[in-house]
């Protein structure tokens, strides 16, 4: 089937299981999406509401690190200066290529350098 039709079929369902589901999968591919495109595109605002869609899949194991650290992140940018906050969202995501579209997260960044570090000195050795 299509997406389209996948799509028709599952709103179409009348189980109560495949319609939670249903939403939740709607929920998380709508949350991730935002992300992805937040951290892209340089809109915070976009990044957090993305973040906020799947937040729950991190609370339902409790982890106490994810916790910490978005309640960290979520309390010093209520603490910042507007000008610092300002700041920290136009260096959210940066591009090697100049592509605003095609911009990552720092930590991405770098882990690309640290593979391809690693790469070439494996072959060295």
């Amino acid at each position: 089937p299509t997406a389209g039709e996948f799509v028709e079929w599952a709103e179409g369902q009348e189980d109560t299981t495949t319609q939670f589901n249903w939403m939740l999968l709607s929920r998380y591919a709508e949350g991730i999406h935002m992300f992805r495109q937040g951290v892209r595109e340089q809109a915070p605002l976009r990044w957090r509401c993305g973040r906020l869609l799947f937040a729950d899949v991190f609370a339902a194991r409790i982890h106490p690190l994810y916790l910490r650290i978005v309640v960290t992140d979520e309390y010093l940018r209520s603490q910042m200066q507007p000008a610092m906050l300002q700041e920290l969202n136009m260096l959210h995501s940066v591009t090697t290529t100049g592509n605003r579209a095609s911009a990552e997260g720092v930590d991405a960044k770098v882990e690309v350098v640290n593979r391809v570090s690693r790469c070439s000195w494996e072959t060295r050795t």
